[in-house]
This record gives structure tokens, sequence and C-alpha cells, in this order.
């Protein structure tokens, strides 16, 4: 993303397991889909290869 004003809003996340202190866990962020300004991105973070949690974005350009 450019650099510009933004505002980015969690519209729904969920934890599928718990994780804890020292755990390592990678995120892998998708951009879905694009509509005028709105960009919506699903985030997935694992850890061992697993799903932990799940999100979805919505950033939003205040530039337009």
């Amino acid at each position: 993303l450019s650099i510009r004003r933004q505002r980015q809003m969690c519209i729904r996340d969920r934890y599928k397991v718990p994780i804890r202190k020292g755990d390592t866990v990678i995120a892998h962020a998708e951009i879905v889909k694009v509509r005028g300004n709105k960009i919506f991105i699903w985030v997935k973070t694992l850890r061992e290869g697993k799903e932990v949690f799940r999100a979805k974005f919505i950033v939003v350009s205040l530039d337009q």
C-alpha cells in the first residue's frame, strides 16, 4: 500500500486455539478484493502449520 492516510478496521476475528507466550506464529495476509477506496484483506495466523487465528480487515483510504 502506498503511504497515505488510511483507516483500518477489523470486521471479524476468530481465535481457533489458544497460543502462549513464546509460541512462534506466522501470519499470512491476502488482499481478496478492492472496491473503490476500500481494500478487503484476510489474515490467517499459523502455529506449527495449524491455523490458530483468522481475521478479516477493511483498509480505507481517507484521501479520496
